[in-house]
Formats: C-alpha cells, structure tokens, sequence
C-alpha cells in the first residue's frame, strides 16, 4: 500500500512512442515533449562545438598577437643594438677613445736603477724613470725581481708612480722583504695607465 498522496506505476498513464511525447498527470509533474528534448540536446552540441571554435580563434588570435609583440620585441631590441653601435662609431670617429695602442716600455724610459739598503733593516731597489710619451700616465707599474750571489731569484716586489707628465723624471723605490741578501736586481715588468 502506498502512502497517501504518493504516485503509483499503476496511476501514470501509458506511453506511446509513435507520439514521441508522455504526459505525466500526478501532481506537480510537468509535460515532457521528446523531440523538443532531442532538439535541446542537438542545440547544446552546436553551441559547444560553436563555442570552442570560438575558444580555438580566440587562442590563435592571442598566439598571433603574442608572436606579433615578440617580434616586435625582437625588432626594438635589433634597433637599440644598431643605435648603440652608432653611437659607439661616432665616439671612436670622434676620436673620444683611442684606438692607438702603445707599449710602456718604449716610452717609459729606466734611467738607472741599483739594489741599495733603504733603512737600517731594508734593502731594495731604487732608481729613476722618465714619461717620453706626449700624454700623462696616471699610474705606472714596475715590477723588481731580486737575485743572490748565486744568480737565484729570491724574491720580487712592486711599486706604482701616480701622475707622471710629459718629459718628467720620477725616483721609485721597491722594497725587498724575502730571506736572504740580494746582490742584483732586475726590471721584470712596467705598466702604465695614460
């Protein structure tokens, strides 16, 4: 037995196929209509397939516009290398930098140099230098090898001069802190910086 106010098989009517419709009579049902639902289903398939065409042009479009800024990224980039390349030539055409490479030692001039006790506990090298080029050297290097009586490198040293002008002599002096008293010495290295 069924509950009161409960819908039975036996209270809903049969259904026909040829009328591709069933009507549901109990309470709060509604009417059914078949082809109506075939042609709904139908519909939703063509939008999906409507909208992920639409999906599908819209992605290409966005991977076309960012192909589009990549080039154009690519481009600019391109432009700036060029402009910057300019502006590199224009600089050596001007003659704001110099192409002209020189080596030191031709133009800096040892005058003398001799190993000599410096103090009481230091011995070491000391000597002149002269700037026979046309510009100033900011800085120059030289660099002292120092040798036994035997002739065996003991030791070496460095020492910079600041600011040396056209024409003008500088003294330098390169201390020796290794074991050991050296007889000689000898010019390893100059470097200059114009």
């Amino acid at each position: 037995m069924a509950p009161p106010g409960s819908v039975t098989q036996e209270d809903l009517p049969p259904i026909s196929l040829d009328a591709h419709s069933a009507r549901l009579t109990a309470r709060g049902a509604r009417m059914i209509d078949v082809p109506r639902l075939h042609e709904i289903r139908r519909q939703t398939r063509d939008m999906e397939v409507v909208i992920c065409h639409m999906v599908r042009a819209q992605t290409k479009h966005l991977y076309a516009a960012a192909i589009h800024l990549s080039l154009m990224t690519q481009r600019s980039m391109i432009w700036i290398a060029a402009l910057i390349a300019a502006l590199g030539l224009m600089v050596v055409v001007a003659g704001c930098v110099t192409t002209e490479t020189i080596k030191v030692s031709d133009v800096v001039e040892v005058l003398d140099y001799e190993v000599v006790p410096l103090d009481r506990y230091t011995v070491g090298v000391e000597g002149h230098v002269r700037n026979n080029y046309d510009e100033r050297f900011t800085a120059i290097g030289i660099a002292v090898k120092f040798y036994d009586a035997d002739g065996i490198m003991i030791g070496d040293g460095k020492t910079i001069i600041e600011n040396l002008d056209p024409g003008e002599t500088a003294l330098f002096t390169v201390k020796y802190y290794g074991p050991g008293y050296p007889e000689t010495a000898k010019i390893s290295e100059i470097r200059g910086k114009v």
